[in-house]
């Protein structure tokens, strides 16, 4: 499966442990470091080359998501949100923008799907879904 995975993807970043995991699967993977984008281009011109990135893919997966316009998803698209929805006003509202969301803690939209530990050589210690 090609999947776009937009998520931070600096060193110790959950999002690295996802794109690991998800190669390590078999699955071709197209990451995007939405916030790095930002700082380089700018939110407006990030959200237009995020669109770019998701050309081709089976999927969208994105971790967290605070700075992603849901206009501008390809879908089916899922959203794991890996704090506590109660925690951001917006959080609810951004996840019914996605076909399927999921959070470390559930609440009225995001199912519950938790974070694990992975002691694996290429994860380094950082934290990863099993």
């Amino acid at each position: 499966m090609k999947i776009c995975l937009a998520a931070p993807l600096h060193r110790g970043a959950f999002g690295v442990s996802v794109l690991l995991k998800l190669h390590k699967m078999g699955h071709n993977v197209i990451p995007f470091d939405y916030r790095a984008c930002i700082q380089d281009i700018g939110q407006a011109e990030m959200n237009k080359f995020f669109i770019d990135c998701q050309d081709e893919c089976d999927l969208t997966l994105v971790i967290k998501g605070e700075s992603i316009d849901p206009r501008t998803l390809k879908h089916p698209a899922a959203i794991w949100f890996t704090d506590d929805p109660a925690r951001y006003p917006w959080a609810d509202k951004l996840g019914e923008q996605y076909d399927a969301k999921y959070a470390v803690r559930p609440s009225k939209v995001f199912k519950y799907l938790p974070i694990g530990f992975n002691p694996s050589p290429e994860s380094r210690n950082i934290v990863s879904c099993i």
